[in-house]
């Protein structure tokens, strides 16, 4: 057989003894006779096989990467071993998928130039250990990490689009080889196999685009508000987690809630622990050498000051960023100490940052004496009870009936014909972008964690979710935008085509219900506004103008930016509570920059009959607002320029 034009003897030979370990010329392989059998055919196919295994394991552990911190903790706890088994996990797996690809390059090169397809039995033998290795990598995710294959499968809403162009070029790419095999085999069966293969392979991918769906699909227009920040423990990243200093690089980070979890001490005293033992997160090996074990719990607040809760975060450096920090921010780091709940309120008041946590052990026989502890901390600290969301599910009617303004947080999704849950707080693999917008719609303040990567945080942004706890406050600050949007094409219409955000302002109108109390233009004349509207009217509203309108509101006019759903710089209020001391109005969800969403009822009472004037050049147009939720009203700057009474 014929070398093809191009390939010349060298090349041949060098690609012979790389594939098959035979360090002969490809003149003498040809002398010998030698082509390429049904054996051969079928070692190659394997090849393919274990090439692609490998790299679908490439990307299950690109998207693990996002939870492995909990992997690391988890191996610590068992061990006591403190390690980033992602790097080990990113080297192992490089290295396999860049031994199968490149035996996959050598055979598609020999079959260009017309070599006998010999595979060495070693490679034979690595091969075979590859797939055994990648397929026990799987099992063991499967039986110790089943989520992640829940996350799996969110990841394909942000990389699916960009897998079926890669798929559909590597196919592309693969014709060659394919086509000069075929033309060479004289097996008329393999041909035809090969041939039908292909092209149900290609009609595939070519059908694939109508299976795929992602929720950054939409115009730019519909894009939902950027989710707020939950620090995860604080800041982990820059910080010893659970500590002070790590509250105050989350408020460093914009981080509107400081997420953590408490403990009560043997003598009653609250305080910052996740673990159930000390061993991670402090010194207790070389202060208590014989309590190591004990829980937390166990000890008294006494001798929980004498640990050094920050030296662990150099020495194990849980994160990559613990080496850039700063020389300044390591002497603060060493200084770290267990903080108790009080000291925590105390920063979280003067930081006007929230605090959400969860109370620790839930199966302790002490437990109620656990909740009582804590909430007396809460009550007795000073901070705005709605600065605190309360995660723990023990004894929360009791909670309710002491503290009823504490915001309630529900880590479970609402049962059927169950009120609405104000606020629940979930893991992301648990609720579908469908679910999201749903509980969007019916008002609910939908929370995940936990979120480290952006193309996760995007995905969840084009969803609608009104916050994420990370762990990389830092990273998702800096994000302005989901790392891709897709438009969607023109509507083609009777006239003509056109563009998307027409065709979604029809469908909103032919959706839309008409409130007695709407006014859109300029006669005053009810006209169906752009909102979901229900029995309780709501206005969205620029802070600037209402500010003039209510002085005793306490609206931030300086602050740039939304305030919807959240708190306010203020030591005794919050917007969605009223001066009047009326009942407590939920935050809606809306896609109006920098705007409030306030009650009818509450304007109405604390406005009286005061002059509305609308500031066209602070407020702009709304008449694009949507304000999301049961009862809402949007209404347009040009409704609200002439004089109007009280608003009803």
């Amino acid at each position: 057989m014929a070398d093809p034009p191009g390939c010349c003897h060298p090349c041949a030979t060098c690609l012979l003894c790389l594939y098959s370990c035979h360090w002969i010329t490809a003149k003498k392989e040809k002398r010998k006779g030698l082509r390429t059998t049904k054996c051969d055919c079928s070692w190659f196919l394997f090849l393919f096989c274990v090439f692609l295994f490998t790299l679908v394991w490439l990307y299950f552990a690109i998207i693990i990467l996002n939870d492995f911190h909990n992997f690391n903790e988890f191996i610590f706890k068992q061990r006591k071993l403190w390690l980033d088994w992602s790097l080990v996990l990113l080297v192992a797996t490089a290295v396999l998928v860049t031994y199968s690809a490149t035996l996959l390059v050598l055979a598609l090169c020999l079959q260009l130039c017309g070599q006998p397809l010999k595979l060495h039995w070693l490679h034979k033998t690595l091969l075979i250990l590859t797939a055994l290795v990648v397929a026990a990598a799987f099992t063991g995710l499967g039986m110790k990490w089943a989520e992640e294959w829940r996350s799996a499968r969110v990841s394909l809403q942000a990389t699916g689009p960009f897998l079926h162009i890669g798929i559909v070029g590597g196919m592309t790419v693969l014709a060659w080889p394919l086509a000069g095999f075929i033309y060479h085999t004289r097996n008329t069966g393999l041909m035809l196999f090969l041939l039908l293969v292909y092209c149900m392979a290609m009609i595939a991918l070519y059908l694939a685009p109508l299976g795929i769906t992602s929720p950054c699909i939409m115009e730019e227009n519909q894009l939902p508000p950027k989710p707020a920040l939950v620090g995860h423990r604080g800041a982990p990243m820059l910080a010893p987690e659970n500590t002070i200093m790590s509250l105050h690089k989350a408020v460093d980070c914009d981080v509107q809630v400081f997420e953590t979890d408490v403990m009560v001490s043997a003598d009653g005293v609250p305080f910052l622990m996740h673990d159930e033992e000390l061993t991670r997160t402090t010194n207790v090996q070389a202060v208590f050498p014989e309590r190591t074990a004990l829980n937390s719990t166990a000890f008294n607040w006494t001798d929980l000051q004498k640990l050094d809760a920050g030296s662990w975060f150099l020495e194990r450096r849980p994160f990559p960023t613990v080496q850039s920090l700063s020389a300044g921010d390591r002497n603060q780091v060493t200084e770290q100490r267990i903080p108790s709940l009080q000291q925590v309120l105390e920063a979280a008041k003067q930081s006007n940052i929230s605090i959400m946590f969860d109370l620790r052990p839930e199966n302790h026989s002490d437990y109620q004496s656990f909740v009582n502890a804590t909430l007396k901390v809460i009550l007795q600290s000073g901070i705005p009870l709605q600065q605190v969301l309360w995660l723990p599910d023990g004894f929360r009617e009791q909670v309710k009936q002491q503290a009823p303004s504490i915001q309630q947080v529900y880590g479970r999704k609402r049962l059927q014909n169950e009120e609405p849950l104000l606020r629940v707080n979930l893991p992301y693999q648990d609720m579908s972008s469908e679910e999201i917008r749903q509980y969007r719609q019916d008002n609910i303040s939908v929370n995940l964690y936990v979120v480290n990567q952006p193309w996760l945080f995007s995905v969840l942004w084009c969803s609608g979710v009104s916050s994420v706890t990370t762990n990389a406050c830092q990273v998702l600050k800096e994000m302005k935008h989901p790392i891709w949007l897709l438009e969607m094409l023109p509507e083609k219409t009777a006239h003509g085509v056109r563009d998307g955000r027409a065709a979604h302002k029809d469908q909103q109108l032919d959706a839309r219900v008409t409130p007695p109390a709407c006014i859109s233009h300029e006669e005053g004349q009810p006209e169906p506004c752009t909102a979901e509207v229900g029995n309780t009217p709501q206005a969205s509203l620029k802070a600037p103008f209402l500010c003039r309108l209510l002085p005793e509101l306490p609206v931030p006019c300086s602050l740039p930016g939304s305030f919807c759903g959240a708190q306010l710089p203020s030591a005794e209020k919050t917007w969605n509570r009223a001066p009047t001391g009326s009942e407590e109005l939920e935050p809606l969800q809306r896609f109006c920059g920098a705007d409030l969403c306030l009650g009818a009822e509450y304007l109405t009472r604390s406005a009286g009959a005061k002059t509305l004037l609308w500031d066209l050049e602070t407020s702009g147009d709304l008449s694009r607002c949507l304000v999301q939720g049961k009862g809402s009203l949007c209404l347009s700057a040009a409704a609200l320029q002439p004089v109007i009474g009280n608003l009803v």
